[in-house]
């Protein structure tokens, strides 16, 4: 018998008349993210029983403006911008998308390439860096507006990848207008 996170999938009939070796004899496919557990039972004893479970890498998808997208870096966007940073500290086990786009804001963001490639990738981790943009003049008379887009572009990102974490970031630069 199989089971995965406690629930029996399979009963397996792994009887054979000679040793067969690399063989695949159950594969389990579209499970949530994060941790799962796996359990085989048999009234007899197994010999010689493998698994591989195939992971793919954590996907962090870069929510932002020009300041996630790189714009200005001496040397080049994509080696020095923050989530180039980032994928280098973080390692292989991770892939961080760059979804940031020059003068994105939170109204906006999903009508670029960038914001539709955060949608699409079934991320499992969001930094949503979308501020700078928010805080020009035609948000600074209507914090209501910017807070209602706000929400709407989080509950965008957390439909488009159901358990996803949702982290924010505020820029450590811009102009210093209070927006609310």
């Amino acid at each position: 018998k199989v089971f995965v996170d406690g629930k029996e999938e399979t009963v397996l009939n792994l009887s054979n008349s000679e040793t067969v070796s690399d063989r695949t004899v159950y594969t389990k496919t579209g499970l949530s993210k994060w941790n799962h557990t796996i359990r085989i039972e048999s009234e007899d004893a197994i010999e010689n029983i493998g698994f591989k479970v195939y992971k793919r890498p954590i996907i962090v998808a870069c929510v932002g403006d020009s300041i996630t997208d790189g714009v200005g870096n001496i040397g080049g966007k994509y080696i020095f911008s923050w989530p180039a940073q980032l994928q280098k500290r973080l390692g292989s086990g991770y892939y961080v998308v760059d979804c940031g786009h020059n003068g994105s804001t939170t109204e906006g963001i999903f009508g670029f390439s960038q914001g539709k490639t955060a949608l699409k990738l079934n991320a499992d981790i969001f930094i949503n860096a979308l501020y700078t943009n928010d805080k020009e003049p035609n948000y600074k008379d209507n914090p209501t507006k910017f807070k209602n887009n706000y929400k709407n572009t989080m509950d965008r990102l957390s439909a488009s990848s159901p358990g996803a974490r949702i982290y924010v970031a505020v820029p450590p630069c811009g102009n210093t207008r209070n927006v609310d």
